[in-house]
């Protein structure tokens, strides 16, 4: 029993780490052009994302990655329907990157939906909602996409390229961690515990 439970243990902290590395390729192309320029294409959601992108010869490298970042405020408790917002707004968030040379690689952090919860304060009595009134604030990102244009600017020669889009596993905080590692230490002192009971003589 205790090996079969060690075992157990052993194997979830092996499959913790395991899916810490397990970034994802969300988008791959590779070929032979004098321009590669690719713009509008979609990312999957919310996440933390790596353009690399490399090429035969010498060549200038753009990236280019963005959102629609959405808010909106509710009445508490969550999820209301759309219909039912307060105020809200959107505006759109993009970066950029460049390089010259044979490689370059760039991360661009597509931020994850978030809820927070709040009291009202006087700025929404102008909504008929009394002071102290628990609110929350979604914030979302919304059709998130990147282009990418490689280029010889010099001489337009052709070249053989390869670009990569990666969707980056994040790595557990460290609080999962030793979280993980006191819950082993608690199993282990249960099963001295257990161990003991049965060694002990008979009252």
């Amino acid at each position: 029993m205790k090996r079969a439970i060690a075992g157990a243990a052993f194997a979830v902290a092996l499959g913790a780490a395991g899916q810490a590395g397990a970034d994802v390729v969300v988008f791959q192309q590779s070929g032979t052009t004098s321009v590669f320029d690719l713009f509008g294409v979609g990312l999957p959601g919310g996440g933390n994302y790596r353009f690399d992108a490399t090429s035969s010869i010498p060549v200038s490298f753009e990236f280019l990655a963005s959102y629609e970042e959405h808010w909106d405020i509710f009445r508490a408790p969550a999820p209301r329907p759309h219909s039912e917002f307060i105020e809200g707004n959107s505006s759109p968030i993009e970066d950029s990157a460049s390089a010259n040379g044979l490689a370059f690689s760039w991360t661009f952090l597509v931020p994850p939906a978030t809820t927070t919860y709040f009291d009202s304060g006087p700025a929404y009595e102008v909504y008929g909602i009394p002071i102290g009134t628990l609110l929350y604030e979604e914030v979302k990102s919304d059709n998130p996409f990147f282009g990418v244009f490689v280029r010889d600017e010099e001489l337009g020669r052709p070249f053989d390229y390869s670009f990569t889009v990666t969707r980056l596993t994040p790595i557990p905080e460290p609080s999962t961690w030793v979280g993980m590692i006191l819950g082993f230490g608690v199993l282990g002192a249960a099963l001295r515990r257990q161990r003991a009971g049965r060694l002990s003589p008979a009252n």
